[in-house]
């Protein structure tokens, strides 16, 4: 972040950690999460969290012990990107696709890419991340093809 430090997701133990420079241990500040894998922030500081094993995405404003559920029914969200307009886009990895969330609860998402496990240039097996830049230009760490797939809108 911007002081930088640093965040720790600790899934085997169900916590997020945030280390500061030159500190000998991490501070535990968000815990009691499932399996939380992907860490996120936004520009206002928010910070989102995916839970691999609940299929959800919460967010934390700073300080706070109780997330706000943002995305839900996932099937193993990994990581996601935060765009300027607060749009989540997550790598769904058991459904081997892409999806873009509002920033609000909603059952209702966009499918972007993939969705159906394969290696063509339309498929993705077990994507893990996803950024994307400027222009909308998605980057996908597609983790069983071996690959980082660009794909353009």
């Amino acid at each position: 972040d911007r002081d930088g430090s640093i965040y720790i997701s600790d899934t085997e133990n169900g916590r997020i950690q945030q280390w500061s420079p030159g500190a000998k241990s991490g501070k535990t500040i968000i815990k009691d999460i499932s399996s939380p894998v992907g860490i996120s922030r936004d520009k206002q500081g928010l910070l989102y969290v995916s839970d691999w094993k609940k299929g959800e995405i919460k967010k934390w404003g700073v300080g706070a012990t109780i997330g706000q559920l943002v995305a839900s029914r996932l099937s193993g969200p990994r990581f996601m990107f935060i765009d300027q307009k607060k749009s989540i886009y997550i790598a769904e990895q058991r459904r081997d696709r892409i999806i873009k969330a509002d920033d609000v609860i909603s059952s209702q998402s966009s499918m972007l890419v993939g969705g159906s496990l394969g290696n063509s240039l339309n498929q993705l097996s077990s994507p893990y991340s996803v950024i994307v830049d400027e222009l909308g230009t998605l980057y996908i760490a597609d983790t069983n093809n071996h690959r980082i797939m660009r794909w353009v809108r």
